[in-house]
């Protein structure tokens, strides 16, 4: 377990992140609130925010740092430098220089943007006990946060493996079968990328339901336009949605016969 120690008092997004992002990227954590007046630092393993010090090791007191970063900014360079195949989590990276920027008076932040939410998690009595139980609770909403940003990385790194391993669908170029079913595909496979440009549709094998799926590819991600036709009705099989993007059926070879596929 990691021991982190920052000050006591009004507390902000920078910090809060901070111990998040460790609590996240490295490990467990506790943590202690100080004083400003606090010397001792020997049992701490991480000092956030205080200490009148930065070596970017053990201290991370951006106020002594002129690099324009904050505590979360200076905690998110040293686990990229430190953690082992660390991915290039830009929506991360993109969230954490709105807060160094709000924190450092670059960039004031909005109204519903993480500075100003975090924010309200402070009592009104903030050198009493239930500060300390505010920060910790908003350290837990960072942390879930943070955690949802870092997964939706890793998933659509998965999803893109599995979608680089799938194949066409009895050879239609026009039709992609899924390795295995991801729901992020439809950010891979559209029409705005160029590897899959002419792909209108992808299907895939619904274990827990034992149906066979399909559903038509965008021309952007998001979009209600499709790359191709859209689905009509089909007595073959199972279902058409009325706006015809999605179909079931039971087997193979009726996913065959909708494509028009005979060999």
């Amino acid at each position: 377990m990691t021991k982190i120690i920052t000050h006591d008092g009004l507390f902000h997004a920078d910090e809060i992140t901070a111990c998040a992002l460790w609590q996240v990227f490295i490990g467990e954590i506790s943590i202690q609130r100080v004083s400003h007046e606090f010397k001792d630092f020997s049992k701490a393993d991480i000092v956030l925010d205080i200490g009148c010090k930065y070596d970017g090791v053990k201290f991370f007191d951006h106020h002594q740092n002129k690099g324009g970063k904050a505590s979360s900014g200076l905690i998110w360079d040293y686990i990229i430098s430190t953690t082992d195949d660390m991915l290039h989590y830009s929506n991360i990276s993109r969230m954490i220089k709105m807060i160094d920027a709000n924190d450092v008076g670059e960039k004031r932040s909005e109204e519903f943007e993480i500075p100003r939410i975090i924010s309200n998690y402070n009592h009104p009595d903030i050198y009493g006990e239930e500060q300390d139980k505010q920060f910790l609770e908003a350290v837990e909403v960072m942390s879930t946060i943070l955690l949802s940003m870092k997964r939706s990385v890793e998933n659509i790194i998965k999803a893109r493996t599995i979608v680089n391993e799938s194949t066409f669908f009895h050879g239609n170029p026009e039709v992609i079968k899924l390795k295995e079913f991801t729901p992020l595909w439809a950010k891979i496979i559209n029409g705005s990328n160029e590897k899959y440009k002419t792909v209108e549709a992808v299907v895939w094998y619904d274990e827990a339901q034992r149906k066979w799926k399909t559903k038509t590819t965008a021309l952007v991600p998001g979009s209600f336009k499709n790359v191709g036709k859209s689905f009509l009705p089909n007595d073959n099989m199972d279902f058409v949605h009325s706006a015809g993007f999605f179909a079931v059926c039971r087997t193979e070879e009726q996913m065959k016969s909708f494509f028009g596929i005979t060999s």
